[in-house]
């Protein structure tokens, strides 16, 4: 079922990773590539989560997702629930808020958030983060 292990001489941390990033702010996603783009990673982007769902049961591979929590049409909650519903094992997700809470933050976790952060991040944490989701199996 490990479609990668015909790779397994390749060291995962310079595998490149794909990384879907899901923000109605077009200035945060183009910030948000830079960084990863720098370290190595693709990018994919989606103004909100409903192009994103559609890329991902259309069978796109990704191996990660950051998603924004305030956004319009469905929000980051909205869409980790759709996308444990709708995509046979989804890639981990980091969820980041500008309105983050214990409540929000616990229910986020509950609907398989990797990681929920606060906004403004700082580029550390960011990849700290980034980095723990991308090592977890």
């Amino acid at each position: 079922m490990n479609d990668t292990s015909h790779h397994a001489h390749q060291p995962s941390t310079h595998s490149p990773k794909r990384i879907c990033l899901i923000d109605d702010d077009p200035a945060a996603r183009f910030l948000l590539r830079l960084l990863l783009e720098h370290h190595g990673h693709q990018c994919i982007e989606a103004e909100q989560g409903t192009p994103a769902l559609t890329l991902l049961q259309e069978g796109q591979i990704v191996n990660l997702i950051l998603t924004d929590n305030q956004m319009p049409h469905m929000n980051g909650l909205e869409f980790l629930k759709q996308l444990h519903e709708s995509v046979p094992c989804p890639p981990p997700v980091i969820m980041y808020t500008g309105q983050l809470n214990e409540d929000l933050k616990q229910h986020a976790l509950q609907l398989g958030a990797h990681a929920v952060l606060s906004k403004p991040y700082t580029f550390p944490e960011i990849l700290q983060a980034v980095n723990q989701a991308l090592a977890t199996p």
